[in-house]
């Protein structure tokens, strides 16, 4: 771990290599901004931070409050919620209030530690110390619902918006229609999405994020007048944000057996004037595999070769976005199939691609299965992919004896 530096409380004026002297106060403010970055840092380790928030505490060198919610930003960083409390504790300590941002940070540090629960207890606290929740705080909180599958505590909250005066926006309403589409509600997805058209309150995200629900709800007829349904929207659409919506779309036929409806789509992304990429060619090979159309695969492989890519190269953002948004492993391993079924060897990317989903899914002795098969064909497996399959393996049999 790297040295903190030398505290410069008491320092006397020190000469600059200009010979201006340099007051102390100038040093401490230097010398706390070079540990707050650290802190934002995410390769810096959560030992360090700890060292860090300590030299920070104990001086009592945060004066501002921005300065602890950089802090507290540095724990949510790191899916660390209590640490994140814990700067809250030092803040009322030293009589330092908390402002809409600080909770706003809180929220987000609940968010990715799955404590729902104790979001939504920020409402109550924000209230106590004479703070009315804001619009960005309460998405925020909303956030972490979602992501908790509280799709009926999202609910209540935005209705809780309306009736206090704080206007719910696009992120608002997104947040609730992401969770309860996630939740497999699609009556309710479809009665929210219907709002929002009325209100004026839909964007490209609110398309992508039906789309998804009609994945999880197996709802590919659906799916193309949603895709018609939004070009005439007019959305001002990147190139990135077409690619997004067609995998999606692509995904979600394939999931309910749509794979006819999935090769649509294909080609009507390149009628609309943007070339198919990596991730909707591999979306469409998952969607044809799903239903054994393995004439269709070949055609599809046939058109990557065409537009000069490689149909055995999928890199692992590839497979993440083009696999389904459950089990995402089982669609990868239907990739693979197809590949060798129609004998083409997945190049040495593609299969570390899978092995990284088995072992995101704790499938530690498959993702080890599939290394230990790359080395036997005389490829380098990634050492750190290596070195978690490995370490997953042992940990999983501990816990099995």
């Amino acid at each position: 771990s790297r040295s903190l530096g030398p505290r410069p409380d008491g320092l006397m004026a020190t000469p600059t290599t200009g010979g201006r002297p340099v007051h102390p106060a100038a040093l401490l403010a230097s010398w706390r901004r070079g540990l707050l970055s650290r802190l934002r840092d995410p390769a810096t380790s959560v030992s360090d931070c700890r060292r860090i928030t300590s030299a920070l505490q104990e001086g009592r060198y945060l004066k501002k409050v921005e300065e602890h919610t950089a802090v507290i930003a540095a724990w949510a960083q790191r899916s660390l919620w209590q640490e994140a409390f814990e700067v809250v504790n030092v803040m009322r300590q030293q009589s330092c209030p908390l402002d809409h941002v600080a909770y706003t940070t809180l929220a987000g540090a609940c968010d990715s530690s799955g404590r729902w629960e104790r979001a939504l207890g920020l409402l109550d606290e924000m209230r106590s110390d004479g703070l009315q929740p804001n619009t960005i705080t309460c998405n925020a909180i909303m956030r972490a619902c979602a992501s908790g599958q509280q799709w009926e505590q999202s609910t209540r909250l935005l209705r809780e918006m309306e009736r206090t005066a704080v206007a719910p926006d696009m992120v608002s309403h997104n947040t609730l229609l992401s969770s309860i589409g996630r939740a497999g509600n699609w009556e309710q997805a479809l009665i929210l999405f219907d709002d929002m058209q009325e209100r004026g309150l839909t964007d490209f995200v609110s398309y992508n994020v039906m789309l998804c629900a009609a994945e999880k709800s197996r709802q590919p007829q659906l799916v193309t007048s949603f895709v018609d349904d939004m070009w005439s929207a007019d959305f001002k659409l990147t190139g990135a944000e077409v690619e997004v919506i067609y995998t999606s779309a692509v995904r979600a036929c394939g999931a309910g057996g749509g794979w006819h409806e999935a090769l649509q789509l294909l080609n009507e992304m390149c009628l609309v004037g943007f070339a198919n990429t990596y991730t909707t060619y591999a979306a469409a090979i998952i969607a044809c595999a799903k239903s054994a159309e393995w004439a269709q695969v070949r055609s599809i492989m046939a058109d990557m070769k065409t537009n000069y890519m490689d149909p055995a190269n999928f890199h692992p953002m590839v497979l993440t976005s083009a696999c389904g948004r459950e089990a995402q492993w089982k669609d990868a391993v239907l990739l693979l199939e197809a590949l060798r079924k129609l004998d083409i060897e997945p190049k040495e990317v593609t299969l570390s691609s899978v092995a990284r989903l088995h072992a995101d899914a704790g499938r530690w002795e498959a993702a080890a299965q599939l290394l230990s098969e790359m080395r036997q064909a005389g490829l380098d497996p990634p050492q750190a992919l290596s070195d978690a399959v490995a370490a997953g393996v042992m940990s999983a049999s501990k816990g099995t004896l």
